[in-house]
């Protein structure tokens, strides 16, 4: 439980310095076109009008964290709490506007191991090639196992980090239910696959090919982390994302507690995949 905590407090730490870096390199644009995705979100707005005291304290910290300056975020706060304590002069459409607004800077500010590639590594992967990010590793294991050459496995472990280092907007798509009107994990990894095989079909040593497949199993991969299974807005996961994840890392890279070799010594068994998502949605359920 102490290394738990002791783990919480790195990847908070690294939250706060993180999440500052990210909202400003977020663009405008970025940052509207999320706002319009979560609006469209009957249920996140639902739960963030009606939230308990303790997860009104979560986005307060957010909030605070994030805010320009003390009088925005007292600004925000107190059309918050007018909103939760039922005393909002708001019409319906500026406080769907604002709660939108106050979901994305959660969002953002609770995950940036999901929406950067500045921590390294992390469930998300590393840039590049890395032994023990676990996005880079598990695509490498894979195709090890299936018998690919050594320059193959190196370009899946190499880009499976890319869609985590793209932008803001499609950070949703990671997890299983996406967001109303998006693509989700199941999809795009479906899309990458197809991708893929229609690459390699014309060129089995077609790089872009093998990216592509890389990329689909970004996906597939992030729909073994619990958390990419909640809602995208959920609090509960937000407030525990990056400690879970943590975790997770270093326990995976650890050659004592045996997470990676698990997996490197398993018994080699082929499974053939006609339709990657719903081969992703059952990898939910397993």
């Amino acid at each position: 439980m102490n290394e738990l905590r002791r783990i919480g407090r790195v990847s908070i730490l690294l939250g706060v310095l993180l999440c500052v870096a990210l909202i400003s390199t977020a663009s405008a644009e970025e940052i509207t076109t999320l706002e319009r995705l979560f609006m469209q979100d009957e249920a996140a707005l639902e739960q963030y009008a009606r939230l308990s005291p303790d997860k009104q304290a979560i986005v307060l910290k957010a909030l605070e964290a994030t805010s320009p300056s003390e009088s925005e975020f007292e600004k925000t706060a107190v059309g918050l709490e007018n909103i939760w304590n039922g005393t909002s002069t708001l019409g319906e459409e500026e406080k769907r506007t604002l709660l939108a607004s106050v979901i994305v800077r959660t969002f953002i500010y609770y995950c940036p191991d999901d929406a950067s590639n500045r921590v390294s590594p992390m469930w998300g992967g590393a840039p590049g090639w890395n032994p023990n990010g676990v996005h880079n590793a598990l695509a490498e294991i894979a195709g090890d196992k299936r018998g690919l050459s050594a320059e193959k496995t190196r370009i899946l472990n190499e880009h499976s980090k890319d869609p985590d280092t793209w932008d803001v907007t499609q950070m949703p798509e990671h997890y299983l239910a996406g967001l109303p009107g998006t693509s989700n994990a199941p999809d795009r990894c479906k899309y990458y696959a197809n991708e893929a095989r229609s690459q390699l079909r014309s060129n089995i040593n077609s790089e872009s090919g093998w990216r592509c497949l890389s990329w689909s199993t970004h996906y597939m991969s992030d729909l073994s982390m619990p958390w990419h299974t909640q809602g995208v807005a959920d609090l509960d996961q937000l407030a525990t994302h990056t400690l879970y994840e943590g975790y997770v890392q270093e326990k995976f890279a650890d050659r004592n507690y045996g997470f990676k070799d698990a997996i490197l010594f398993a018994p080699n068994t082929g499974v053939v995949i006609s339709d990657p998502a719903s081969s992703a949605r059952s990898l939910v359920m397993s």
